[in-house]
């Protein structure tokens, strides 16, 4: 459970697993955030995964490509303790784009996001 950002916030787990919010495990960490518009849209949100395969990709997207390179961040075992640290890094290049931008910007890289849609727009989305 050291995917859970609790586990970096040195939160005891006790003899049960606290709830882990929108954090996911499994290793490949990732989060719902705000993108552009979060503030009046309450469907302006997208999920954000950060994959080891694409850790690199994703420190150039976000503008942090000395991340590359810092020890600290330099293995998923190593994030797992910046998890908060990062992904409020990551909202705040979300917070720029759209959720539609940021699959546009992400998706051709291979990171793995996904605009968090309403039953609206699952609705429209599904017509012919």
């Amino acid at each position: 459970m050291k995917e859970y950002s609790q586990y970096g916030e040195d939160i005891p787990f006790g003899d049960s697993t606290p709830r882990a919010g929108n954090d996911s495990g499994g290793g490949q960490p990732g989060r719902i955030l705000k993108c552009k518009g979060w503030e009046t849209d309450p469907n302006a949100y997208t999920y954000f995964i950060t994959q080891a395969a694409v850790w690199e990709k994703v420190c150039d997207v976000i503008g942090k490509p000395e991340w590359k390179e810092d020890e600290n961040y330099s293995t998923p075992e190593k994030r797992l303790p910046r998890l908060n640290n990062i992904f409020d890094t990551i909202e705040s290049w979300t917070k720029t784009k759209t959720k539609f931008e940021v699959m546009e910007i992400c998706n051709p890289l291979d990171i793995p996001v996904g605009p968090i849609l309403s039953m609206k727009e699952i609705a429209e989305e599904s017509r012919p």
